[in-house]
């Protein structure tokens, strides 16, 4: 890769794989990424939410825990996070199609 541009590109091999597979069933987009307020990553589909977790392991740096099989956010930019210093109330939030 030589290249102007490819500064950006990270060949995946047989051995090491630098993507993960959110494994949504019904095929539903992604809508939404964020990164929480415990250092988690959030990966949301409109009827999925994933728990993206560090392993510390350098060959599969996250798992992808599904934290709900029935809800997520209906679209891009319907994600906030909201971090007022107070931990009962801050949290991540976004708009569904239910409302």
């Amino acid at each position: 890769m030589t290249d102007r541009g490819d500064d950006e590109s990270i060949t995946s091999t047989a051995d090491f794989r630098y993507w993960l597979d959110i494994n949504n069933e019904d095929g539903s987009i992604i809508t939404g990424l964020v990164n929480s307020l415990d250092g988690a990553f959030y990966v949301f589909t409109s009827t999925s939410i994933w728990r993206l977790s560090d392993t510390g392991n350098a060959d599969a740096p996250f798992r992808a825990d599904r934290v709900s099989a029935t809800v997520g956010p209906a679209s891009f930019g319907s994600v906030v996070l909201l971090n007022n210093g107070d931990p009962s109330s801050s949290g991540v939030y976004f708009f569904n199609e239910y409302g």
